[in-house]
């Protein structure tokens, strides 16, 4: 099929379809995943992040920041009403998958409870950390968990 918008060379590209994934085949990819770029945003200027996240299964996502003094993740964080987590896996053009996720983003407030406790869990599931994330100074770092409240979720796939 060739699209004028292209040029002429665009009978390369081929053909491809996308199908959306199901609210099961959603949580699949957020359950095994375990990475994405989360985009936050402050009066128009956006800030997107790869990052490492935990997912409870069910309508939440979390993830652990360490900040500095002068954290412009911080900054992006506390001005953020409502963050996306895109989580995307293309091995080629017909051969992908893509999910987005959005909601409300805040601290969580760790305390002894159930919801504390599992939010940890969720994280530790299928995050990972790389190693270099961790540099620099640890003692003058503040690590906080932070929890995206799911009211959206969709999904598609190439075939």
């Amino acid at each position: 099929m060739s699209d004028p918008s292209l040029g002429s060379d665009s009978s390369r590209i081929g053909t491809w379809t996308a199908s959306v994934l199901d609210a099961d085949d959603v949580a699949r990819v957020l359950e095994t995943a375990g990475h994405g770029v989360l985009a936050l945003a402050d009066d128009g200027e956006s800030y997107a992040i790869p990052i490492s996240f935990g997912y409870d299964g069910d309508e939440n996502v979390y993830f652990q920041f360490g900040f500095g003094e002068s954290s412009r993740k911080r900054a992006f964080l506390d001005s953020t009403t409502r963050a996306t987590l895109v989580v995307s896996d293309v091995q080629s053009t017909s051969e992908w998958t893509s999910v987005v996720v959005a909601g409300p983003i805040e601290p969580v407030e760790v305390a002894e409870s159930p919801s504390t406790a599992d939010a940890f869990e969720a994280f530790a599931d299928n995050a990972f950390v790389p190693r270099n994330a961790l540099d620099g100074d640890l003692d003058a770092t503040d690590f906080t968990l932070y929890e995206l409240a799911i009211e959206s979720a969709t999904g598609r796939y190439g075939n």
